[in-house]
């Protein structure tokens, strides 16, 4: 999938563009911004040529380049290598322009005086000398690195200055192992730099031998990760290992203890940071090359990070926003409907899906998709997009088995057009995984049950609400028109309505950036109308962040009103605090807080959204089938029923709360609800909402809604009040 986007006409064009703004001038040099000036300053050269190069590589356009810019090119990146200067390595890279941005250390006047002093060989002057030896030997790496993707190599053989296994050994072990991170930092340049020198010598081969050793030395027995003295995070941990792999991928080396490392990644939670991510799949990458240790497990990791990847992808990348919206689109629609699309490459290839590697099944994924299901994309586009992946991706073995099994899908359709028909008669089908599927089919009779599932695998509609004490909905309507939004009344909740077309302008129009409007689901507004918060009440919100529902309270509650909203997540909450700031709302206060255990004050209202396995939200986060297990429903119900108990700690006399999920399993919802009433006499529940449609209360007067019968996300609230 990146590689398509890549490779994308309009993205390699756009990119160019950039490219060509950063540049200085003719002679290769680039600026690391297109106007004005960073910390870094627009004069270290040698650093953001290395960019510039590697950049072209990446989204093939170096071959695009004349032998004679190559070569010039090339000759610049080696211009900058010298033999000159005693204070640093033998045929380090430095960048002479770096004296004029030293400014970056915030360095006294005297300090920048020895500095220069160091850079001409007149001194050997402590203090920020170490500081500066180590960005020379970050931009040599760099600089070698460069060159060797490209095919060229450096003019001079670089020579770390340690001489001797023992100075090896003394220079590892002063570095601080406790962070990982930068010790294996200088440990994998170390390997670098010794593969990039003579090898044939007895001088390299024991040099190589003490690195390997080393390493051997500090791997610890319980993590597999590379580290001494006190035990670091395990982001950390995994960081560290990421860096010493490399510079053991350098000389050759297999990975120490495989087994143990794919353990402590597997236990990781990757937050969707490019760094935290990139580092934990390539070690598990790595490992997976000496061990076929959890394998399944692996591929399955590698599968719930696809959603982390693309998200931060896009959060920083340059592409159109219309590319960006495919590429959501086309990854939403191919998770919802994976167990289909396995379904029927195991039928036409006669392989288990399980059998293939992640990439490949994943090119598959895509390939069989845009052929059968996306009607915008020809046959023959999908087909060749495909194999020409596989080839680039993976190798060319590879890339026939993807065009024989495309292939053979299409003779399939032309010969027997009723063969999908019969694949659709297999569960398979539904794309679901087997235990939800039996749930339902215990649940629901099955005409409800075959049109929640395609409700399940359907784009859910997108929905907005607005604010009433600020603007009228024809105000809104006319807005959003007026943006090319066509919009749709709704005679359920009156202050939302549905979007028909032009939802991904939501997010740039007046009416969203003043907060007028907001991007919400009916069933979640339902839960706040069960509330029914009133002026001037003060509310307790748990588990709310981002916060919509507090947003929704806050404006019914007004100006004299509180909402008490916090989260366990303090990365969630700020985004909560950045959404209220757009709607400029005052009444809402913020905190990270443990709803399961923290102390907070009296309220007149609570509303507790407890986390749960999200089953009537998988239209919208498709992801989440085939990330929760059977199991995971008694986790979540232990913090449900925890959350439920200490919140109710804080409920004043005759106050109310609601008790909500966004899952449809009775486990999550009644049940709780049930056991807690069982055991606190002093509560009781208060049936029905006049607030709401009808057809939204179930039999105990709960609000219970499905996606195949109300249109909405599948929600259920209950409210409590104390006696």
């Amino acid at each position: 999938m990146v590689m398509k986007i890549k490779i994308n006409e309009d993205f390699i064009e756009s990119y160019l563009k950039f490219l060509n703004g950063l540049k200085k001038d003719e002679d290769y040099r680039y600026y690391p911004v297109k106007t004005g000036n960073t910390d870094q300053g627009k004069k270290i050269e040698l650093g953001f040529s290395c960019f510039a190069i590697k950049s072209l590589y990446i989204i093939d356009e170096w071959k695009n380049i004349t032998e004679q810019q190559k070569n010039n090119w090339v000759n610049f990146i080696n211009g900058f290598q010298s033999n000159i200067n005693k204070n640093f390595s033998e045929g380090s890279f430095i960048d002479i322009n770096y004296l004029e941005n030293i400014n970056r250390f915030s360095f006294t006047k005297e300090t920048k005086r020895n500095i220069k002093k160091i850079f001409y060989g007149k001194s050997n002057v402590k203090g920020k000398k170490e500081e500066i030896q180590e960005f020379i030997r970050a931009e040599s790496k760099q600089a070698i690195s460069t060159l060797h993707q490209v095919g060229s190599k450096n003019n001079e053989k670089y020579y770390e200055r340690v001489f001797s296994e023992s100075d090896i050994t003394k220079y590892l072990n002063s570095l601080n192992w406790s962070k990982p991170w930068n010790a294996g930092a200088q440990f994998s340049a170390l390997c670098v730099f010794l593969e990039s020198q003579e090898k044939q010598n007895d001088l390299y081969f024991g040099m190589k031998k003490e690195l390997i050793d080393f390493s051997n030395r500090i791997v610890d027995i319980e993590t597999g990760a590379y580290f001494k003295n006190n035990v670091p995070e395990k982001s950390e941990l995994i960081n560290g290992a990421m860096k010493v792999l490399t510079g053991l991928d350098w000389l050759g080396e297999s990975v120490h203890n495989p087994n143990k490392l794919i353990d402590t990644c597997l236990s990781e939670e990757p937050q969707g940071y490019g760094c935290d991510i990139v580092d934990i799949v390539y070690v598990l990458y790595r490992c997976s090359k000496f061990s076929d240790y959890k394998k399944l497990e692996i591929d399955s990791f590698f599968e719930d990070v696809e959603t982390l990847i693309f998200n931060h992808y896009f959060s920083d990348s340059s592409l159109p926003p219309s590319n960006k919206l495919r590429i959501t689109a086309l990854t939403n629609h191919i998770t919802r409907l994976r167990g289909r699309l396995d379904h029927i490459i195991e039928h036409v290839s006669g392989r288990k899906i399980k059998q293939m590697g992640v990439r490949l099944r994943c090119i598959l994924r895509v390939a069989v998709f845009e052929t059968i299901f996306d009607e915008t994309i020809p046959e023959y586009a999908a087909v060749n997009s495909a194999v020409d992946l596989t080839d680039n991706l993976l190798n060319r073995k590879a890339a026939g088995f993807t065009n024989a099994v495309l292939r053979k899908m299409l003779r399939l359709s032309r010969s027997e057009p009723g063969w999908l028909k019969l694949l659709s008669r297999n569960n398979k089908w539904h794309s679901m995984p087997g235990w939800i599927l039996r749930k339902w089919t215990k649940r629901f009779k099955p005409a409800d049950l075959e049109n929640l599932i395609i409700a399940m695998n359907e784009n859910p509609p997108i929905h907005i609400r607005f604010n009433p004490k600020r603007i009228d909905i024809d105000d809104v309507v006319t807005g959003l028109k007026n943006d090319k939004i066509e919009t749709e009344i709704l005679n359920t909740i009156n202050y939302f309505l549905k979007i028909d077309t032009g939802a991904a302008r939501i997010l740039s129009t007046e009416l969203f950036q003043e907060g007028l409007i907001s991007i919400q689901d009916p069933a979640a507004g339902a839960v706040v109308e069960l509330l029914n918060p009133v002026e001037g009440e003060i509310i307790l919100d748990v588990c709310a962040a981002p916060g919509t529902k507090s947003l929704l309270m806050a404006e019914k509650s007004g100006k004299n009103g509180k909402i008490l909203a916090s989260d366990i997540d303090p990365e969630r909450v700020k985004m909560g605090q950045k959404d209220t700031g757009r709607h400029g709302l005052r009444n809402i206060e913020w905190s990270v807080r443990d709803a399961r255990t923290d102390i907070s004050q009296n309220a007149d209202k609570i509303l507790i959204d407890a986390p749960c396995t999200g089953t009537g939200v998988m239209a919208r986060k498709p992801d989440i089938r085939w990330r929760r297990k059977k199991e995971d429903i008694d986790q979540f119900v232990k913090l449900q029923s925890d959350l439920l108990h200490h919140a109710a700690n804080y409920l004043n006399p005759s106050g109310e709360l609601v008790y909500a999920t966004c899952s449809l399993e009775p486990e999550e919802n009644w049940s709780v609800v049930e056991r807690f009433l069982n055991l606190n006499a002093d509560f009781m529940l208060v049936p029905g909402c006049s607030h709401l449609p009808k057809t939204w209360i179930n039999e105990r007067g709960c609000l219970q809604t499905f996606p195949h019968l109300h249109g909405v996300d599948g929600m259920f609230a209950a409210k409590i009040k104390k006696i």
